[in-house]
This record gives C-alpha cells, structure tokens and sequence, in this order.
C-alpha cells in the first residue's frame, strides 16, 4: 500500500508545482501590466494578449487543478482498496481463513469484473483469463493455495464521494471510514493548524462527516468540470486550489493510515505477522523490552493491537534497537536475546506486540 501512498503524493506534489508555478506568471504579468509604458512595443502586445486571455486561462487552470486532484484522489482509493485486498490474500493460509466481509462478495464481485473485462467495460492491468483463474483458485484451493481478484473491489460507476469511498470500504470490512480519517494524525495535524483551540479528537459523528464535506465539493466540481458547466463566480484560484491541495493531501494520508492498521490488525489474526507477546518491560511509553530470538532490524514495523474500534492498531518502524544497552542495527540470534526497541508511538504493558519486516505493507 505504501507504493499508493507514494504515487498518490507524488502526483500532488506535481500539481502543486504546476499551481506554484501558474500564480508566480499570474504575479509577473500584473508586475508587467503595471509599467506597460515601459516595455518594447512587441513586448506590451505580447503581455495585451495575456491580460485579455486571463480569464480563459483561469478557467483551464481552474478545470486541470479540479480533474487532476480527483483523478489522484480516485486512483489512490482504488489502489488502496485493490493492494489491501491482495495483502489480505497473502496473508491467509486458506480461502476460509478470510475476513467474512471479503469471501462473501468475492464470487459476485470477481463474476462483475470478468465481464466487464470480456466487453471491454472496465481498464486494468488483469485479464479475463486472469480473474476466471484466480477465482477457480479460490473455489477449489488446495495445496497450490489461492489469489484474490483484489480488482474486483474497485470494480465501480460513479464517481468516489464520500458515501461511495465508506460503501467501497465497508465491502472490504473496513468500518467508521470517517471517524477514523478524521482522527487519523494527518488530517488533526491539518485541521489543528487552521484552528488549534478545538478539539478535534471529540468529532462526533455528524461532526466529523461535515469535516470531510470538501471530498464531495471536489466530486461535484469535477462533475460540473467535465460537463462544461464552470461558471466565472464558482472558479477558485489559485490559492484556494492550493488550500484543497493540502486537504485532500492530509485526507489521503489519514485513509492511508486507516487501511494500514486494518493491514496490521488481519496480519497479526491470520499469523502473517511475527508473535512478540508482551514486552518484558515498557520505559516511558517509548522504550519496548521483549525476549525473542532473530531476525529483527531497525526499519520493520511493530504495533500493538488494542480493543478500540477507531484505532485497533498502534504502531511505527522500529527506530532505535539495543541489546545490553548497545545500539545495533540488526538481531540474527538462533537463540533468545533480551532488547529494546525505540517507538513513536504510546507503548505501555497489557497488550500483545507484533512484527512486520520492513516492507511488508
């Protein structure tokens, strides 16, 4: 799921260039059109159709910035869902072993995909044969074991609002899409910029769907894009674009972070995930103690799974690892060693720990 994360943040860093680059020439042809009386007679003509075009150009930069931002913010919810489904896949060591949730739509959804694909109704990088194959590799799955058809979860028409993102998560069993985004770190860091003196750990329900208005304001503005429907006083510029940039930014993080833990917690219930049990000792909330035998290193994920239902998972990447209190970077030990391992995230003892190798989700 990270090489979502990554392509998805990656793309708005481009748009965000372009948007940069767009106001620094909008700022340049109003420094220009202020001394006009100075500049060469080719050069006054050449900023004269700039300035009467200025409207048109806000338009297509207005309607690149809308489609583009939502294109990304699509693809990364699709990615996500598809990448999390096969995760899943590889996890499990039999077809029943999966979440209830994905084996009771797993026939219906792949039968969809595959024919969308035999009339060419639906682009991906799988084939027809492919999800025919994967899905007898799931009804008659032996020895060989089985694949998902992870594509047949993002199998969609419509456009991702916020009620189709929580249905298509929710088929998934993923729940509280939206409690648990809008409390995720990325989005309550962005959000206790703009306002610190709240709360926003207390969003109620209503609350935190209301905080998340601005992914349906970008699907109907894309809607409204691609039908020719802009009108002069709906046009945002080039700073509010910008604004919507960072939000959806931290919005798709959040999902990101959301989707994880959910990776986390099915990789420690189907045994995918290294047993640690819990730690010998915790020193303030940070420093991790356990007894086990190698391979571990600095850069694998361990996390801890709690009750909680808006946060089942707490974790990070180890980030510092001792033995005798000796920092090392890697522990190959056949036999039990006794370390402690740096976190960022609130360690403390009444909890079973898990390992994943750097990586691995």
């Amino acid at each position: 799921m990270r090489a979502e994360l990554a392509d998805f943040t990656a793309g708005l860093d481009r748009l965000f260039s372009f948007l940069e680059r767009t106001e620094r020439e909008h700022e340049l042809v109003g420094l220009l059109n202020a001394r006009r009386q100075e500049l060469l007679a080719q050069e006054a003509a050449l900023l004269q159709q700039l300035v009467e075009h200025a409207t048109h150009t806000k338009q297509y930069v207005y309607a690149v910035g809308i489609v583009s931002l939502y294109g990304l913010l699509e693809r990364l919810v699709d990615g996500l869902v598809v990448s999390f489904v096969n995760h899943l896949g590889g996890f499990a060591e039999r077809y029943e072993a999966l979440p209830e949730a994905i084996r009771k739509v797993h026939l219906e959804q792949s039968l969809a995909l595959a024919n969308a694909l035999l009339k060419d109704r639906f682009r991906t990088e799988t084939t027809h044969e492919r999800v025919v194959a994967n899905l007898h590799s799931c009804l008659t799955a032996g020895d060989g074991g089985f694949r998902l058809n992870g594509h047949a979860f993002a199998l969609h028409r419509g456009n991702h609002n916020l009620g189709r993102i929580t249905g298509m998560l929710k088929g998934i069993g993923v729940q509280n899409h939206v409690r648990r985004v809008a409390l995720a770190p990325a989005l309550k860091a962005h959000l206790a910029a703009r306002a610190p003196e709240r709360d926003w750990a207390a969003l109620s329900d209503a609350e935190a769907t209301l905080l998340l208005e601005p992914i349906d304001d970008l699907v109907q503005r894309r809607n409204d894009v691609s039908h020719g429907a802009m009108k002069a006083d709906q046009l945002e510029s080039v700073a509010l674009l910008m604004e919507r940039c960072d939000f959806v930014r931290a919005y798709g993080v959040s999902l990101y972070e959301v989707m994880l833990q959910e990776a986390m917690k099915h990789a420690a219930a189907l045994g995918a995930a290294r047993a640690l049990g819990e730690p010998l000792v915790v020193y303030d909330n940070r420093i991790v103690c356990f007894e086990a035998v190698g391979p571990i290193a600095v850069g694998d994920r361990l996390f801890l799974v709690t009750a909680e239902d808006l946060q089942p998972v707490r974790h990070s990447e180890v980030r510092r690892l001792e033995v005798d209190r000796v920092a090392v970077p890697s522990i190959d030990s056949a036999s039990p060693v006794r370390f402690g391992v740096e976190v960022s995230f609130h360690a403390d003892q009444g909890h079973r720990y898990f390992m994943l190798a750097a990586g691995r989700l």
